[in-house]
């Protein structure tokens, strides 16, 4: 518990230095005369730091002049770790998590999931209502329905990321998301917990004043469920709402995408069978020049002048057979015609970047039509032997 004093309440801090520093290794003398060695490392501060705290008030002696206390004021402090234990009871357990995914699927799918509470529990204690959630090993997805739950509760606006390796990454932990979003069919009683408080000794005093509490809780939501049940249980009051549901759990809304990865986007591997196809090349210059994935090469590997796609800034073209002895030869090279008919097609006037294994003109007079040349990758002139 803080400690109180004319400032505030304060807890006590560490005083000792977490690095060996000969500079902060030095006797304390006290105000009776004593003195007070050093930690072993050192005091946090440097001589003049701690006279100046000790001046202030922030760093005063214990009473018996054996040790320094340094004061933390909780006023000054923006956030502190949580100092309980999560009892089941309270943010879920397995069991619960399990309850929760046959409520959602019909069976539990997984055998040890994480249940809402508890998820919804770790990020009210560590982000803010704009905040980014990412789980790297989303399993049964609680932590987008904790996510998503607590924005329709408080309305706000976290966001999640959650990475799945695993071959049901779309099955059931994507499937869950799409569940909670727009509901799913469910038989059964849903609860929700109203009101909880724990019976101290000063609340029994009180007693008609909780009583008073459980039953204005009763009545303000008496209109959005079936039942409302008040208990007493491991010392705790506690207000339950219970709506019988037969149809289906109304959706939470909002929204997500579902994306998978591609293969191996290397060139070692793009040149592991000797040289690669025009797609396999064209996805991945387009890649590298862009940063973006080129999902579908054009048709007839983007005509005679190798159009690839676009963005907002550019438009890509790839001059490339798969062909050593074409490769080898001079219609590998760009020319003055092609280079103007790539211009003539540039409607939106943005920026080309060709890829081919030579030019027949400089970079500068490239330039002027807004063209940069883009050299194949050199591992693939390695392969023709050049």
């Amino acid at each position: 518990m803080p400690t109180l004093d004319f400032k505030g309440p304060w807890r006590s801090g560490d005083v000792r230095n977490a690095l060996e520093r000969e500079n902060l290794k030095y006797n304390l003398p006290t105000p009776s005369g004593r003195v007070i060695a050093h930690p072993p490392k050192g005091w946090r501060w440097s001589w003049d730091t701690i006279q100046r705290k000790i001046k202030s008030g922030e760093v005063i002696f214990s009473e018996d002049e054996t040790r320094i206390i340094r004061k933390i004021y909780l006023n000054t402090v923006e956030g502190r770790a949580a100092e309980s234990v999560w009892f089941g009871k309270e943010v879920g357990t397995t069991r619960d998590a399990a309850e929760e995914l046959k409520a959602i699927f019909g069976s539990a799918a997984l055998e040890t999931p994480k249940p809402v509470d508890l998820v919804k529990k770790v990020i009210s204690l560590s982000t803010d209502e704009e905040d980014l959630v990412l789980d790297s090993f989303a399993g049964s997805a609680p932590t987008a329905q904790a996510v998503l739950e607590m924005n329709n509760e408080t309305g706000g606006n976290r966001k999640f990321i959650l990475v799945e390796c695993e071959d049901y990454a779309d099955t059931l932990t994507a499937e869950r998301v799409r569940r909670v979003i727009q509901g799913y069919a469910f038989e059964g009683t849903q609860r929700e917990e109203l009101l909880r408080e724990s019976l101290t000794w000063t609340k029994l005093k009180k007693a008609a004043q909780l009583v008073a509490k459980a039953e204005s809780a009763e009545t303000f939501h008496a209109n959005l469920y079936d039942n409302i049940t008040k208990t007493v249980k491991d010392g705790e009051l506690v207000v339950t709402g219970e709506k019988k549901v037969t149809e289906k759990t109304e959706g939470l809304g909002g929204s997500f995408t579902f994306v998978t990865l591609g293969p191996e986007m290397s060139l070692d591997k793009l040149l592991a069978d000797g040289l690669p196809t025009f797609a396999a090349l064209a996805k991945y210059v387009f890649f590298t020049a862009t940063g973006r994935t080129l999902t579908e090469v054009p048709k007839q590997n983007g005509g005679a002048l190798g159009f690839l796609g676009e963005t907002d800034l550019y438009r890509v073209h790839l001059h490339y057979k798969q062909d050593r002895d074409w490769l080898r030869s001079n219609a590998a090279a760009l020319t003055e015609p092609m280079i103007g008919a790539m211009v003539a097609a540039n409607a939106r006037k943005k920026k080309l970047l060709v890829f081919a294994a030579a030019k027949f003109m400089g970079q500068r007079e490239l330039s002027k039509w807004a063209v940069d040349f883009c050299q194949l990758p050199y591992a693939i002139h390695r392969l023709l032997g050049d």
